[in-house]
């Protein structure tokens, strides 16, 4: 947080209206303004990230499920959790061998071999609220 360039508009009770919504349990508090006036540096200042504030940036949501996502996820709101995991290998290894057979003692060949081999896997998580 800067420590020299943060403007507290005491004049405004900026801090003390922004404070006033912790007194509220479950309140969405939505902050806008010009860029770089300051919004950020003030609610950090009131509600410090970590385990009391839940932040949300905005320009992470694109639709309102996004938005209840976050919500669920810091909230550790979910009340069953399934995850799926998946993993397929398969091999193959084939050859061919020709021999030729002259005269006694002599004899001539020609081999060839391959191999194959591929994996794939997933997974997936499942998240639910009973």
């Amino acid at each position: 947080m800067p420590k020299y360039t943060y403007v507290a508009r005491s004049e405004r009770n900026l801090e003390d209206k922004l404070r006033s919504a912790a007194d509220n349990l479950c309140k969405l508090v939505t902050i806008t303004g010009a860029t770089k006036s300051g919004k950020t540096v003030l609610t950090n200042r009131v509600f410090p990230r970590g385990p009391e504030s839940l932040w949300i940036d905005g320009g992470s949501i694109s639709e309102e499920d996004d938005l209840w996502t976050y919500i669920l996820e810091g909230i550790v709101g979910y009340t069953d959790m399934e995850v799926e995991k998946s993993h397929e290998s398969t091999s193959s290894v084939s050859g061919q061998l020709e021999v030729e057979a002259g005269i006694p003692l002599i004899t001539k060949g020609k081999a060839s071999f391959g191999s194959t081999r591929s994996t794939k896997g997933g997974s997936s998580i499942t998240r639910s609220m009973s």
